[in-house]
């Protein structure tokens, strides 16, 4: 699961892999407003130990495993130090106890080549629906947005599942109707 650090993904039971796009568009725009000299070196300093590990992943596949495993941990204890440094700085103090609480999710795509470093197909699969919702204007009410979410969700998933979307819209609303929707939709869901 690749998120951002939104804290309603924390307890969730996946193996986990944080938006680096959104911790360094988080670093950048605080450097717009904090121009102290500790904030700017360590601003330099996450965006080398990102941008390094990002060059490693790349290299996953032509250096030894040991070297390669090496790497991956001395990147986790540049991580680690970054984190654990005692700031005098309010905004390094508040990004690094977000770091403590998610360092362990921050470099799992060194481990695993099937995980991506970003959620960045996640927020291009979402894009039609936020300008739908940008040039609509809206949902008129807080159920009619939560119902809008629930469907556009729907139909992404019955669409990456490669599933009939009309198909399981009809279903859905059949089983509504007659008061059975937890038990007929269950087995489609869980496809």
């Amino acid at each position: 699961m690749i998120t951002d650090f939104y804290g309603v993904y924390f307890n969730l039971p996946y193996r986990k892999q944080k938006c680096l796009v959104h911790l360094l568009r988080e670093f950048h725009d605080c450097a717009k407003m904090d121009t102290s000299q500790e904030y700017q070196e360590n601003y330099k300093k996450i965006k080398r130990l990102i941008n390094d590990a990002l060059r490693l992943r790349e290299k996953c596949g032509y250096i030894n495993k040991i070297a390669y495993l090496r790497r991956v941990a001395a990147i986790k204890r540049r991580l680690f130090d970054f984190m654990t440094y005692p700031y005098e700085n309010k905004n390094l103090n508040r990004l690094s106890k977000r770091f403590s609480k998610f360092w362990l999710d921050m470099f799992t795509f060194l481990q695993d080549s099937a995980v991506a470093w970003n959620n960045n197909l996640a927020e291009r699969m979402i894009r039609p629906n936020v300008i739908y919702r940008n040039r609509s204007f809206g949902n008129r009410s807080s159920r009619g947005a939560e119902a809008h979410a629930t469907l556009m969700s729907l139909i992404q998933t019955m669409k990456l599942q490669k599933q009939n979307v009309s198909d399981f819209l009809q279903t859905a609303f059949v089983a509504h109707r007659q008061g059975d929707a937890a038990s007929r939709l269950a087995p489609i869901l869980q496809t």
